[in-house]
């Protein structure tokens, strides 16, 4: 089989590997399409922290299961499936409490172990999503982000009739900004520089999309839901400067959810929220349950994904799709790397 091996920063090869051979309890998917997350771009530069090459990298991905390791019972040839991001171990404190994407020994897929820039993949049947039947291949594909989504709401504890905040409007941003309207928010602002990314936000329904580029965002908010404070700010962007206005803009007794990877170390005065008893908190990537949520979010039109997908590239035109995110940072929401067609 062939697949997209990053071997340096900046250097990817399409090289032919043995195909995958299964256990008990394993499946083997033929890989349909997958996302590039910006913690590939991040990966492809060689600025993430524990990744190292050779790697096959990419974890948001669809595909069709062709074969099924003996034990295997819940999933069936023809299924098709989402793969959830993490190789967790299932018996740490993290996973017992059904968090195992902060599990103490995780692997994440495409950055500690071999992805989905693949033709093939063999995955444990316990770490796929069976997607009902009819569900388009592009939701599929966007099943893990749109469940990050759905994670960051539910981390929040979302309430029905909360008003929430979202900075960056990027496709993390997007859906949870989705997400916080699915599960009964009355109001929903989303705040970016980037109009492009605006006018998609406003596509898929949030209804309050504005740039924020020469205002601050205390007064953003305050004009979009007249006067009201919001219950939650999510910080969907990671820079020193959005996380300080989410605190600033903060009200007591609020909540101040940190989404976004930082890539930087943010140093913070204390009292600015311990004063005001503003809570923060903080999600890592998603769980199987928000993506079962984020599955059904999808499938019913409750979450949409108009506009989300930039462009598309066949596998051996990776390092294409690596270059037009690199050169498209304020337009550029999800490109999709076409592996097969069916």
């Amino acid at each position: 089989m062939k697949a997209a091996q990053t071997i340096a920063p900046g250097k990817v090869e399409i090289r032919d590997f043995p195909m995958p051979v299964i256990g008990p309890g394993q499946i083997l998917v033929r890989m349909l399409s997958v996302g590039i997350c910006a913690s590939d771009v991040q990966v492809f530069h060689g600025k993430h922290k524990y990744a190292s090459f050779p790697l096959v990298q990419g974890h948001e991905g669809i595909g069709v299961v062709v074969d099924t390791g003996s034990g295997v019972k819940h999933v069936a040839v023809g299924d098709h499936v989402n793969i959830q991001q993490q190789f967790a171990c299932g018996t740490c404190y993290a996973c017992r409490k059904g968090r195992h994407n902060v599990c103490f020994s995780l692997k994440g897929i495409g950055i500690l172990a071999d992805g989905l820039f693949a033709e093939y993949f063999a995955s444990p049947e316990w770490n796929v999503i069976t997607l009902p039947e009819g569900f388009e291949n592009d939701k599929g594909m966007l099943a893990e982000p749109a469940s990050v989504g759905v994670n960051s709401a539910m981390v929040a504890e979302m309430r029905r009739g909360e008003r929430a905040v979202v900075i960056g409007a990027g496709i993390i941003g997007n859906f949870t900004a989705q997400a916080c309207l699915a599960m009964g928010a009355a109001d929903v602002l989303i705040a970016d520089i980037a109009d492009a990314k605006l006018k998609i936000a406003e596509r898929n329904g949030i209804p309050h999309c504005l740039n924020t580029g020469g205002v601050e965002l205390a007064d953003a908010i305050s004009q979009a839901f007249k006067g009201e404070v919001p219950d939650v700010i999510f910080d969907c962007a990671g820079s020193p400067a959005t996380i300080h206005a989410a605190i600033s803009a903060a009200a007591n007794a609020s909540r101040v959810v940190i989404v976004a990877n930082f890539k930087e170390a943010v140093t913070f005065e204390i009292p600015s929220f311990q004063r005001r008893e503003i809570a923060l908190l903080s999600v890592m990537g998603t769980v199987k349950e928000s993506t079962l949520e984020a599955v059904d979010l999808l499938h019913g039109g409750k979450m949409r994904i108009d506009g989300i997908i930039s462009r598309r590239y066949p596998l051996d035109k990776i390092l294409d799709a690596y270059q037009y995110v690199d050169d498209n940072p304020s337009t550029v929401m999800k490109v999709a790397i076409d592996i097969a067609r069916e």
